[in-house]
């Protein structure tokens, strides 16, 4: 069954995950009406012939899809941690700069036999580039990147391998959002605006036992909690603001209390930046069982790697998105470490440039994970613990997460058991 999710969170831009494979077999070339440029609109049907799948068991392969002239190419790159199509611009990107404008359409597997409609259009000199599938936006549509630099497509050329590609057509200008709405049929479930939840407000405040640990009311929320990576905090009215020195490196700081299998957490938060990325991690262990703390352990300091593929085991989930390389991200990801495995996805959580106080609630109830955002469910997943992603993960320390362009201020965190 085709399950819900895309992007891989907050790691890399598209193009660095997306290398394009070499002396692929060519299936056909197609000459395009128009020629693509700095403006364009490429529209085409991808059938899947075999199922492409995430999980312990999955194939890692790395398959050409097609190439846009000298303009750009895409591909479908599988692992265990993903499937996904990505697009890559075929341009040189001066040093240093951070906001490169891929594509990554990221799911837990692609079906074999389903047709998925994929739309890319653009407008380089006003920095924009969004994408459609079967429909709905990949990135929130309208998001801006700098400006840059492309040559012209006059052909598309069309690898072989296990897809189909047909009903190519090709526009020379940039679709708005408005043109797609009207002119692209929304086909399927919204892939990226789930908002089922498995537990009403009702039932969750019947399940809330005694407090395991709160913040609230404190004048230095955070301050003992245990960080990693260059983590800054200052405090004002109740708030911690919390923020990366210098932007050197992402951080995280945990809660110091261990966590039951079952628990109800919720805190506020507030974004101050125009970029960045914030997530949860939570049932965090040792991958032997040891407590995350223990001095046996290696280092952590911050470097994503350091918890999606090192010694601890965790959920996380990433509930705020807006990098400098992938703004707009319409929806909220689950994923289980230390295999990365991207295995959940719902709708926005924290809207980009939202200024406003949000609250967030996250219930594990033992294999049951519902996040809330004000209120509204963005995460919805019960852990199957079958051999496709292993065994459920059980009790375990949360922990906050920036990214290292955030800024954000946050109080009131608390954590209750759950009642039998």
């Amino acid at each position: 069954m085709f399950t819900r999710t895309l992007f891989l969170s907050c790691v890399l831009a598209a193009s660095a995950i997306y290398a394009e494979p070499k002396a692929p077999a060519v299936a056909e070339t197609i000459k395009l009406s128009q020629p693509l440029g700095e403006t364009g609109t490429l529209k085409c049907i991808l059938k899947i012939n075999e199922d492409m799948v995430n999980g312990y068991n999955a194939k890692d392969r790395n398959l050409p899809l097609f190439k846009l002239g000298p303009l750009a190419s895409a591909g479908i790159r599988t692992n265990g941690s993903l499937t996904g199509i990505f697009w890559r611009w075929l341009v040189k990107w001066p040093k240093g700069r951070e906001d490169i404008p891929g594509m990554g359409l990221m799911l837990p597997e692609l079906e074999a036999g389903k047709e998925y409609h994929l739309l890319y259009t653009w407008n380089t000199d006003d920095g924009l580039f969004d994408c459609y599938f079967n429909g709905w936006p990949v990135r929130i549509p309208g998001s801006k990147f700098t400006p840059w630099d492309v040559k012209t497509a006059k052909e598309l050329t069309v690898y072989k391998g296990p897809f189909t590609i047909s009903g190519v057509k090709s526009e020379n200008d940039y679709s708005s959002p408005e043109k797609v709405a009207r002119t692209e049929a929304k086909t399927g479930t919204n892939p990226f605006g789930n908002t089922a939840a498995l537990f009403t407000q009702d039932q969750i405040a019947a399940m809330r036992g005694t407090v395991i640990y709160s913040n609230a009311g404190q004048t230095q929320p955070f301050k003992d909690w245990k960080k990693e990576g260059p983590v800054a905090m200052s405090f004002n009215n109740g708030w911690t603001k919390v923020w990366s020195k210098d932007e050197k490196e992402h951080i995280v700081w945990w809660c110091p209390e261990d966590l039951p299998d079952s628990f109800i957490a919720q805190w506020e938060i507030r974004i101050l930046d125009k970029h960045g990325l914030c997530i949860v991690f939570f049932a965090a262990k040792a991958a032997d069982g040891k407590d995350i703390f223990d001095p046996s352990l290696k280092q952590r300091t911050g470097v994503f790697k350091e918890y999606i593929y090192g010694d601890i085991t965790s959920y996380h989930i990433s509930y705020f998105t807006n990098t400098p390389f992938n703004p707009g991200r319409p929806q909220t990801n689950l994923r289980k470490n230390n295999k990365f495995f991207l295995v959940s996805q719902g709708a926005c959580g924290i809207p980009p440039e939202s200024e406003d106080i949000h609250k967030v609630m996250l219930v594990k109830v033992k294999n049951k994970i519902n996040m809330f955002i004000d209120g509204k469910s963005v995460i919805s997943w019960t852990d199957p613990g079958t051999a496709r992603y292993g065994k459920a993960w059980t009790d375990g320390y949360i922990g906050l997460r920036q990214m290292k362009w955030t800024v954000a201020e946050y109080r009131n965190f608390k954590a209750w058991t759950v009642k039998e």
